[in-house]
């Protein structure tokens, strides 16, 4: 059991860096992309959109890693909820349904929701590692 945990602890560790840097590169690239002349509002859209799927990514190894095999699943279900969620209200707010425009603007929740979710899932490895080391 412990070289199970160990092993999937080292591939979060790895993972954690292939996010980072995929980060660090849209963000230089959208700083190049600001330097000629494009909106940073625009910038920073466009690196959230390159960025999301790694989140997706991220936050299944790093829930895997820290609560087994199954969360995959869990992840598609909130994920399909939150485009129906976000459906019904665009298609409240709107007249007309723009779908370019809602999958930009669910893809753009998904950046901020998965951002948030792999932050509390690394809070929360760390607390489990720790309190594992202490036991």
């Amino acid at each position: 059991m412990e070289m199970i945990v160990r092993d999937s602890w080292n591939h979060f560790g790895a993972h954690w860096n292939s996010y980072c840097m995929s980060f660090s590169c849209n963000y230089r690239f959208s700083c190049d992309d600001e330097k000629n002349g494009k909106a940073p509002a625009r910038v920073l859209g466009q690196a959230a959109d390159w960025t999301t799927p790694f989140l997706f990514l991220a936050v299944y190894i790093s829930a895997s890693a820290i609560f087994g095999d199954g969360v995959g699943y869990y992840i598609v279900g909130i994920a399909i909820f939150i485009a129906i969620l976000q459906a019904v209200i665009e298609r409240m707010k709107v007249k007309e349904f723009i779908i370019s425009r809602f999958l930009q603007k669910t893809w753009r929740l998904y950046f901020l929701v998965l951002g948030l979710s792999y932050l509390v899932l690394i809070v929360t490895g760390i607390i489990f590692k720790v309190s594992e080391y202490v036991k």
